[in-house]
């Protein structure tokens, strides 16, 4: 990842809290074309392209948005085709709005595709890189809370690889949540922010 592409990751999952208009004025600064809003029962996500990258990035949770909350805490397991069992609130969040993202997802052509989001936009960008089956995207997700359980978590890894990152504030408490006693796990390449620097984040966040 360039450190242009991290820069874009980071702005976009900041700005996709913001309305399309807002988004759109952002969005002159560093693409082509218009971007495209999509949004069902609380989901909502921005989909654009830059000269060389495509990028789907989701909204987080919003503080007045009850479907947010609801989404966060409802933490059932829910058991997937591909092994394990991933938090039932994020899996159904994604639900509304996969068909749009995975017809956008799968028209990427040569450019380098890009799934990303903060907080729950992050899980979320988790969860539809590993739903994806033929299409190669890259994961990188801010603040993002746990997915799935050590079976979810080596499923995805294994698919993923080395496009999958995720970025962490140290005191943030979101990326320790669903808790690691009850079963979820993270898995891949973390990095944890302190004091300004990037260290390989500890085993059990």
């Amino acid at each position: 990842m360039t450190p242009q592409t991290f820069l874009l990751l980071a702005e976009s999952s900041s700005q996709a809290y913001s309305e399309p208009d807002m988004f759109s004025k952002w969005f002159e600064k560093v693409g082509s074309g218009s971007p495209d809003f999509i949004e069902k029962a609380g989901t909502q996500a921005y989909c654009f392209e830059t000269d060389v990258d495509r990028v789907l990035v989701f909204r987080g949770t919003e503080p007045e948005q009850l479907r947010d909350w609801r989404a966060d805490a409802n933490l059932n397991k829910l058991s997937m085709q591909e092994g394990g069992c991933v938090h039932e609130g994020f899996s159904r969040a994604l639900d509304q709005v996969w068909n749009p993202t995975e017809k956008w997802l799968s028209t990427a052509g040569a450019k380098k595709l890009w799934i990303t989001g903060h907080s729950l936009g992050g899980a979320l960008a988790l969860l539809a890189g590993a739903r994806l089956n033929g299409i190669e995207a890259n994961v990188c997700t801010y603040g993002q809370p746990r997915v799935g359980d050590q079976l979810f978590a080596m499923q995805a890894e294994k698919k993923l690889g080395s496009r999958y990152c995720r970025f962490v504030h140290n005191r943030d408490i979101v990326a320790r949540i669903p808790l690691y006693t009850i079963g979820f796990r993270h898995f891949g390449r973390s990095f944890i922010s302190r004091m300004g620097s990037r260290r390989r984040l500890i085993l059990g966040w």
